[in-house]
């Protein structure tokens, strides 16, 4: 009997052991994310905001894009500044609008994730009629945008905003814009009928269509 205890207990001792052994997991499948198209095309010359060309204003702005699983840019965010606001906020502007990404993979399902890079701002060559000497001039694209501001019933406008084809806003530096920001500068007091102040908000809408010649 006593050897039957001890072969038993030998039994019960390895038992355990054996239980614990289990296979190891699988790494998961991944697959890296790609810019859809060529990043290069996202900002471009005719970009440079022209109070900033006037102003010889140069730097580099750097950028984080983060993107959904189906690749859409959903935020912006500058991570290194030129220098220069209007520099900054076209980076973002331009890129909210142009870049895309196709997604990387986890198992086999697309995953969001973020891009981060920067755009140099240089003064662009020109030749001897003002045209960029490299750089072939790219089509015209059908726009519409809007420039909003107020002005305050002292006459002081303190910021402007831009409001892009797809509903977007954001601010506008001063000076820069198509119709240049009066941001910072003072107005004749706005009135109503019975000469009190008042605030008043002007709305600029500007277009480019683009059709057709038959």
């Amino acid at each position: 009997m006593r050897h039957a205890f001890l072969i038993g207990l030998g039994v019960m001792l390895c038992a355990p052991a054996a239980a614990m052994a289990r296979p190891r997991s699988r790494p998961p499948v991944e697959t890296p994310a790609k810019p859809n198209g060529d990043a290069g095309q996202w900002v471009l010359p005719d970009d440079y905001p022209p109070a900033a060309l006037r102003n010889n204003d140069t730097g580099t702005t750097g950028f984080r894009l983060t993107y959904d699983e189906t690749g859409k840019v959903i935020d912006c965010e500058v991570t290194a500044s030129s220098g220069y606001a209007d520099l900054d906020a076209t980076t973002c502007r331009v890129l909210l609008l142009r870049a895309s990404f196709i997604p990387g993979t986890r198992n086999g399902k697309p995953v969001a994730s973020a891009y981060t890079s920067s755009v140099r701002w240089s003064i662009p060559d020109t030749d001897d009629d003002g045209e960029d000497a490299d750089t072939p001039p790219t089509l015209p694209t059908a726009y519409k945008g809007q420039l909003v501001y107020t002005i305050a019933a002292d006459g002081t406008v303190a910021r402007c905003e831009a409001v892009e084809n797809d509903g977007k806003r954001h601010e506008v530096a001063a000076g820069s814009g198509l119709v240049a920001c009066p941001a910072g500068k003072t107005f004749p007091i706005p009135r109503d009928a019975g000469g009190k102040p008042v605030a008043r908000r002007v709305t600029t809408t500007f277009s480019v269509a683009v059709d057709d010649v038959p």
